[in-house]
């Protein structure tokens, strides 16, 4: 089994950046993420451009 000094759970915008510091400060970091790196916001939410995108193509499908 391995050991950690910190372990980080989820990759959103706050993970990698706060386990790259912890690297960097000499920790050693494990990081899980449940389904896909970035989190819910960069994959699927909160970002503007896959919003419209998937409106876009949601609208698309209701077209005749």
């Amino acid at each position: 089994m391995q050991n950690f000094d910190a372990i980080i759970i989820g990759t959103g915008q706050a993970g990698p950046p706060l386990a790259a510091r912890l690297v960097e400060a000499g920790m050693k970091v494990a990081i899980t993420e449940r389904k896909f790196f970035g989190g819910t916001c960069v994959n699927t939410g909160c970002i503007p451009t896959k919003t419209l995108v998937a409106s876009a193509y949601y609208g698309a499908k209701l077209l005749p």
